[in-house]
């Protein structure tokens, strides 16, 4: 985003070559002074404080836990890296194929997923890890339970597509 905004500034200026040097001079420091004051995103309303990525990856979660509700499998393929390890509170771990054969035969069920105290930390600009209190009522071969968890998910975003994906999860029990 830094480097679009240098790169059609840089091109802005070049386009005034017809003015004289010192007319120059000032529109290309007005430019470089007053476009990143009036493009902050504190004018535009972003005031939750939360920074934009933290904003996207704790949305990206949210949105991927709705899908683990709705069971939409074709969403949380998209979510999901094919290198998923999801491990449960148990103990037991799913990588992404059996996840999805689980919710697919009815194995597990999920019927609500509430998050709580979510934070979200990055380790650079490509991978991050969610920490959050949770509260999932899930049915697992028919027996439904509600589970009070402290869960650890970490995301990567993904090259090509420039989208946050879940690769390892872990939960304890509270």
């Amino acid at each position: 985003m830094f480097y679009h905004f240098i790169f059609k500034l840089f091109q802005m200026v070049r386009s005034t070559r017809n003015l004289t040097g010192n007319k120059q001079l000032f529109f290309g420091l007005c430019l470089v002074l007053f476009v990143p004051i009036f493009s902050h995103p504190f004018l535009w309303g972003q005031s939750s404080g939360v920074p934009v990525g933290q904003e996207k990856v704790a949305q990206r979660a949210i949105a991927f836990h709705k899908a683990l509700v709705n069971n939409n499998r074709l969403l949380l393929r998209t979510f999901t890296s094919t290198k998923l390890r999801y491990q449960h509170s148990n103990g037991w771990v799913e990588t992404q194929k059996e996840q999805l054969r689980n919710l697919q035969t009815g194995y597990l069920v999920y019927h609500s997923f509430f998050e709580d105290s979510l934070t979200v930390n990055f380790r650079n600009r490509k991978q991050s890890t969610l920490r959050f209190l949770a509260t999932i009522d899930v049915s697992m071969q028919g027996k439904r339970n509600t589970y009070r968890l402290y869960v650890e998910e970490d995301w990567k975003k993904n090259a090509w597509l420039c989208k946050w994906r879940l690769y390892s999860r872990r939960a304890t029990r509270r």
